[in-house]
């Protein structure tokens, strides 16, 4: 890397301390990568380790990382746990040890309401970080910033945290003479709730985008590199895990599948050139798999066995998470099924959801269907759950069902003596 250049690096929605999928923990007394996880949110450690996997890596960089920029998110909620608080720590004091300049804004999920005045990440300015997270932008450069003197006269960042994306951004420019970054947190062009099913997000215009950054690093969408607007340097960095199977790699792989590649951005700038873009890929972050969609109409409930397991029956990681959709899969063909047998293959990995889809309901009458039993209508009601033992509440439900049952006919023998 000549003088001349910078070396940034684009991180975004670290979600620190996730109780997301809380159904998800290790088992009492576990080991996992040689500690005691026994009882913790799994998801909750797997971010844990990816924190370590950054302080492990970026201060040690050839060539040298000059500045982080952390576009939002870097913890999952405005009141973090602790442990989630004591990882962000090293992180941050991991950087500015290094003399890594360190920039971060919040996004949605650090920010509450407007009653809620502070943030989990103010307290990280005393470490040395650059935060920026009320309600106005901010203009990191020069000595009000301290920035250190490989970049001080030459670097730009504009922060631009979530909460001042509701304020009015049109007076926001790059400054002449400078590169520039824009730092934000929010959707750009893009309808509907964000990959964890927030719909709360603000948009970010793409006005402010198109206004010739040398480089937008972008927080709130969890896809890896993704590029709103064409022949924009406008991107996301997406988070290191994939946190649902919203967001799950499709397995077997696919040649363009957005979520095959999780990391942080790499970003070279020379002077008079655009700026380089590549990956610094997570590779240990856990498989989070979907599988091919199965269509069980026309199948019978062995073929549909064989098809399910055929699915099963591969090489995975026992680490990881698998979800699979079988689609037009009626309650009597769902009843039918080798659930043994499929149960002994989805214990093979930590865990695999079936997520059965009944078929388009019929336009036959109401008074021309019989009337269903109880446990059919409890086969019908896990059906359309996605559970990860389904034929242990089956099996409970029914239990259940006929202990009241028995129940119901002791009280009327009572009644009848």
């Amino acid at each position: 890397m000549s003088p001349e250049s910078i070396r940034m690096i684009h991180l975004a929605d670290l979600h620190i301390g996730t109780t997301r999928n809380s159904s998800l923990r290790f088992k009492a007394g576990e080991q996992f990568s040689g500690r005691s996880v026994g009882g913790r949110y799994v998801r909750q450690v797997d971010l844990e380790q990816a924190v370590e996997w950054l302080i492990q890596t970026l201060p040690n960089q050839q060539p040298n990382v000059d500045i982080v920029v952390i576009a939002g998110d870097l913890f999952d909620t405005c009141v973090p746990p602790p442990r989630a608080i004591r990882y962000v720590t090293l992180l941050i004091k991991s950087l500015t040890d290094a003399k890594i300049e360190t920039v971060i804004i919040d996004g949605n999920h650090e920010y509450s309401s407007d009653v809620h005045v502070d943030s989990p990440t103010t307290y990280l300015r005393e470490l040395g970080a650059h935060v920026i997270n009320g309600r106005n932008f901010e203009i990191v450069q020069g000595d009000q910033w301290q920035l250190n003197s490989r970049l001080r006269d030459r670097l730009v960042v504009t922060a631009l945290p979530y909460r001042a994306l509701k304020s009015n951004t049109t007076a926001i420019v790059p400054l002449k003479g400078y590169l520039n970054v824009l730092v934000t947190h929010g959707r750009v062009g893009r309808d509907g709730p964000n990959t964890l099913g927030k719909h709360d997000v603000v948009e970010v215009p793409s006005s402010l985008i198109c206004k010739n950054w040398d480089y937008v690093a972008l927080g709130d969408w969890h896809v890896h590199r993704l590029q709103p607007i064409e022949n924009v340097p406008a991107y996301y960095a997406g988070s290191l895990e994939a946190l649902t199977f919203s967001e799950a790699t499709q397995y077997p792989a696919r040649t363009k599948d957005e979520n095959a590649i999780r990391g942080p951005i790499d970003l070279l700038f020379y002077p008079g050139q655009k700026v380089k873009i590549s990956s610094l890929e997570y590779k240990q972050r856990r498989p989070v798999l979907r599988l091919d969609t199965i269509d069980a109409a026309n199948l019978n409930a062995t073929d549909l066995t064989k098809m399910i397991a055929q699915s099963l029956d591969q090489t995975f990681s026992p680490e990881a998470l698998i979800l699979l959709d079988i689609d037009n899969c009626s309650s009597d063909l769902w009843h039918n099924l080798e659930h043994s047998r499929l149960k002994l293959l989805r214990e093979r990995v930590r865990r695999c959801d079936i997520r059965w889809n009944k078929p388009p309901e019929t336009s036959q009458s109401e008074e021309n269907q019989p009337e269903a039993t109880l446990e059919t209508q409890w086969a019908n009601f896990l059906a359309d759950q996605s559970l990860p033992n389904p034929e242990w509440y089956q099996a409970e439900g029914l239990a259940l069902l006929e202990k009241a049952k028995e129940e119901v006919q002791r009280r009327l023998d009572n009644e009848q003596i």
